[in-house]
């Protein structure tokens, strides 16, 4: 017991840790104090299931309290913390980048949903069906010069599958010689790889020669420049920066698994460093991540044969859980509020478990029911 060590509580670790877990109290209560003794004693336990090498704890630790109680931990901190934005699913890239109260998000989402797909295909040629939310490798910094390059776009009023970019071809339109021939024809393919290749100059329109685009009218003009504004950010490099395009899927699983250099079975995330607009969607990821390596590590064990296929099991901790994902409707906690709630409701067939820190939840929410 915490507040008195005389008093002995025997727990069964395999049946006590085989069940999603909850700890509840108000603040200052010592709900952080306890998730630390308990982890501390299943780590240091001499029987039970976390004495397995493959065994692991994952704790979210948003006020950066858990280092000192496991100084042999792998630790992740805002400084060491990558998660490459290519491994965001759809849900979770719209939330950063698309303001869903916008009046103009239909068309942001259309176009956006359109480039990724595309510079996915592009990156990943050797697939054979590719979709928005595949989970492949694409270059966001492409995606962004199409964009630009698409909401500032011109089009031969008499040939509308010519497009109006500035080269040496033009030499004519400077003395008002438009006959109609000019223009970049492109495929849409070919048009886009183009746009994605560089940022293009495009001729001014002109009554009864050239035109506007059909989103060079200004509705894209908000949704560039944030897009630009978030991906360029250094408070946000641990998702976009340069170390996103070298990524794996491997290494990162490596890195939050704790297979890295110490080898140890506890990894604390520290997320006190991470921006709130974005601390929904970093747990979001890391949760998603963690359950499908779950899956597919029992699901291939099992299809090649093998008998065992539970012995790695993990268990993610989320402290101060309310505060990104509260029994709330908006849709910057959608995601996070997805990921944990199929946590809850699947996670035990696949050996990750979830022990959960919060105030006093509502009797109403999905998560206590499934705890």
């Amino acid at each position: 017991m915490v507040s008195n060590s005389e008093v002995q509580i025997p727990v069964d670790g395999n049946k006590f840790f085989n069940k999603h877990i909850a700890v509840v109290g108000s603040t200052g209560a010592g709900k952080s104090h306890s998730i630390a003794r308990i982890v501390q004693s299943a780590v240091a336990a001499k029987n039970g299931a976390f004495t397995l090498n493959n065994s692991h704890v994952v704790i979210f630790d948003i006020h950066s309290e858990y280092r000192s109680a496991f100084p042999n931990a792998n630790f992740i901190g805002i400084e060491n913390l990558n998660l490459p934005y290519w491994l965001l699913n759809s849900d979770e890239l719209e939330e950063i980048l698309l303001d869903t109260g916008e009046r103009d998000n239909y068309n942001q989402s259309a176009v956006f949903r359109n480039l990724v797909t595309e510079n996915k295909r592009k990156h990943n040629p050797s697939v054979a069906s590719v979709f928005y939310d595949s989970p492949l490798k694409f270059d966001v910094h492409e995606v962004l010069n199409a964009l630009y390059n698409i909401k500032n776009e011109t089009l031969n009023a008499k040939d509308e599958s010519r497009y109006m970019v500035k080269d040496s071809s033009y030499a004519l339109l400077a003395e008002g010689k438009t006959d109609g021939s000019h223009g970049l024809q492109f495929t849409e393919e070919q048009r886009l790889t183009k746009y994605f290749e560089q940022r293009l100059e495009f001729h001014q329109s002109k009554a009864q020669s050239i035109t506007k685009g059909s989103y060079a009218d200004g509705s894209l003009d908000k949704f560039f420049a944030r897009f630009e504004s978030k991906i360029s950010q250094e408070r946000l490099s641990f998702l976009f920066g340069a170390a996103a395009g070298s990524a794996t899927l491997e290494g990162t699983l490596k890195t939050l698994i704790g297979y890295g250099d110490k080898n140890s079975n506890v990894t604390v995330i520290d997320l006190s460093g991470v921006p709130f607009e974005v601390l929904s969607i970093t747990v979001s990821l890391i949760s998603r991540l963690l359950f499908e390596y779950g899956y597919y590590y029992k699901v291939l064990r099992s299809c090649a044969g093998e008998s065992v296929n539970n012995d790695a099991p993990i268990l993610l901790v989320y402290e101060e859980a309310h505060k990104y994902v509260p029994n709330s409707e908006l849709a910057k906690f959608r995601a996070s509020k997805f990921s944990i709630e199929r946590l809850a409701k699947e996670g035990r067939k696949y050996g990750v478990t979830l022990l959960l820190s919060r105030r006093a939840l509502n009797k109403s929410a999905d998560l206590q029911n499934h705890i």
